[in-house]
């Protein structure tokens, strides 16, 4: 890919304003695979992030896939925006079904404000991934409090399941400190009950832990509940939850909305995790609680979820190649602790910890904070300038 000159220059040089949200022309663009639209999440020159959305999936959870889009960005970036075509043109949110072969982008005013954190340039994030108690089990006082709330498996009929955390313990209780791109309220523990939601014991460890699944949750301020598509109510999980309520009620007023990832490209086989998505849970199945007046699970955390798991299955790894070589050099200059080695914790099971959002929030912190730090010293630079030419007098002839 390649964007024009003047574009180039308008939108990466660091001394000029940025006047509105930067859009690039996305020329000499590879072709889109077969059943799949490309979605640039975010864009510097060219370093990229761009994720690669089946069609099918897209059109099977909702209504307005580009408000879709939207959604997605927010989950991945914590910005709002707007979404453009490969020429950057705006485009109908409004519309109702989009073809193969379109390449998307996401630009936003706001230029990622919420990264721009000094913090990030500090490595705070980084050591407090490495630094992980090597007492990540999960406590009991969480697991009474969700299956108090939850009553069983909030997506299934089964009984036995296990109170899962949405951000993994593991990363520690200052998570709300890691976690750049979205604004968190105040969290006592990592064990706290909005951290939490009671899924069957193989959605949790087969498919919840691995990003083979996530939970979309709505009203947000790009979908509401309209927008979402519902289950197939032939399903045969969702005929059972029809006649086995056992004292859970789905909420009326908001909804967390169960997505498969996986088995969605045309060029895979049929095969364990498409018989998964067919027999243990429907695909955009609906959660229901036994308490629905309790602290239910905190929204934001969904969304940071959702886009995590995002990032693990569907980003573009050929057209993200600058952001995941970010990746791969944190991971050979960083270990975890003796306490999580001995305690059977892998660097491996980086991925699991969330690795993807957190270098994708110091990768953009960072570039943008530098950036900022570019400006202001010319602001600064000029100021002075136009200070010594006022205060100057002038030379006589």
């Amino acid at each position: 890919m390649s964007v024009t000159e003047e574009q180039l220059e308008f939108t990466i040089n660091p001394l000029s304003p940025l006047l509105s949200p930067p859009c690039y022309l996305l020329d000499d663009r590879p072709p889109v695979p077969p059943g799949f639209v490309l979605f640039t999440v975010w864009r510097d020159g060219g370093n990229q992030l761009v994720l690669r959305l089946p069609l099918s999936f897209i059109h099977s959870v909702v209504f307005y896939p580009l408000k879709y889009l939207a959604y997605v960005a927010w989950c991945v970036c914590g910005q709002k925006g707007d979404i453009r075509d490969a020429e950057g043109n705006a485009v109908d949110m409004s519309t109702t079904t989009i073809s193969e072969g379109y390449h998307f982008q996401f630009v936003s005013s706001e230029l990622f404000e919420h990264t721009a954190n000094p913090a990030l340039t500090q490595i705070r994030s980084l050591r407090s991934l490495t630094s992980i108690s090597a007492n990540y089990k999960r406590s009991s006082k969480f697991s009474k409090d969700v299956l108090a709330r939850d009553g069983k498996s909030v997506f299934t009929v089964h009984d036995d399941g296990e109170a899962t955390h949405l951000l993994l313990r593991r990363i520690g209780n200052d998570f709300a400190d890691i976690i750049k791109t979205h604004r968190l309220p105040d969290f006592d523990s990592i064990d706290d009950i909005r951290n939490g939601i009671f899924l069957e014991t193989g959605v949790h460890v087969t498919h919840f832990e691995k990003h083979r699944c996530a939970i979309l949750y709505a009203p947000n301020e790009f979908l509401t509940l309209d927008d979402l598509k519902d289950a197939n109510p032939e399903h045969l999980m969702e005929k059972y939850r029809r006649k086995y309520a056992n004292g859970q009620i789905t909420p009326k007023t908001e909804a967390y909305v169960f997505h498969w990832l996986v088995s969605w490209s045309p060029s895979l086989p049929s095969g364990s995790e498409e018989f998964d998505r067919d027999i243990l849970v429907a695909h955009c199945a609906r959660t229901r609680f036994a308490d629905v007046g309790k602290d239910l699970p905190h929204l934001t955390l969904c969304h940071v979820r959702y886009g995590i798991s995002l990032l693990h299955k569907m980003i573009d790894k050929d057209l993200s190649e600058t952001w995941l070589k970010l990746k791969r050099d944190r991971e050979k200059t960083t270990k975890p602790s003796r306490g999580a080695i001995k305690h059977g914790y892998r660097w491996q099971d980086a991925g699991v910890l969330s690795e993807d959002i957190l270098t994708a929030m110091r990768f953009l912190g960072d570039l943008r904070a530098t950036r900022d730090a570019q400006r202001r010293h010319a602001e600064t630079n000029a100021r002075v300038q136009n200070w010594l030419k006022a205060s100057s007098p002038p030379l006589d002839p």
